[in-house]
């Protein structure tokens, strides 16, 4: 597997995988979705998803969650072999990112300031992944407005520091 990967690369693998495991041909999956008012979906809509030449809509996700029984997480989880998932711009993320926002975390692994996204690497990745094993306190600084924000592991969040106030174990 290559270190980067499409986040429809990811979808459309997940979506193959469960399809897989449950035994179920292309044909049978696409009925499934027309019984549950996918009208359009025939075998060829399947294989079209299943190789990332159609984007699923979050319509069509949660019926496929639903038409293969498994979860909506499930289908948009990076696997443990993944490293970066790419978004359209070329930036990257650890895929481990992706796999929180899956999971219902936010770490913001992007953070805004205005309309110019400033993008977490697989260092911080590893340094949540340690404070959330009870590694300790880690803190990062946004490049772009040189905020500086603690990683919680309570919460899974990244939490802003106030100028001047002491980090969670009293200093910098």
């Amino acid at each position: 597997m290559t270190d980067e990967t499409t986040y429809g690369d990811v979808l459309a693998r997940n979506i193959r995988a469960a399809r897989s495991r449950k035994g179920l041909n292309q044909e049978t999956l696409a009925a499934r979705m027309r019984a549950l008012g996918y009208t359009a979906w025939l075998r060829q809509t399947v294989a079209n998803v299943e190789k990332g030449r159609r984007r699923a809509t979050a319509e069509e996700i949660l019926g496929l969650g639903y038409a293969l029984e498994t979860s909506i997480a499930a289908l948009m989880k990076p696997t443990d072999d993944d490293k970066l998932v790419t978004f359209p711009s070329g930036r990257s993320i650890a895929a481990w990112w992706v796999q929180r926002s899956a999971a219902g975390f936010n770490d913001s692994a992007v953070e805004w300031n205005d309309d110019i996204p400033g993008f977490a690497g697989p260092r911080e990745a590893a340094l949540v992944e340690l404070a959330a094993q009870g590694g300790g306190d880690w803190r990062r600084v946004n490049q772009t407005t040189g905020d500086v924000s603690y990683y919680d592991p309570a919460t899974g969040n990244w939490v802003k520091r106030e100028s001047g106030e002491p980090g969670p174990r009293g200093g910098e």
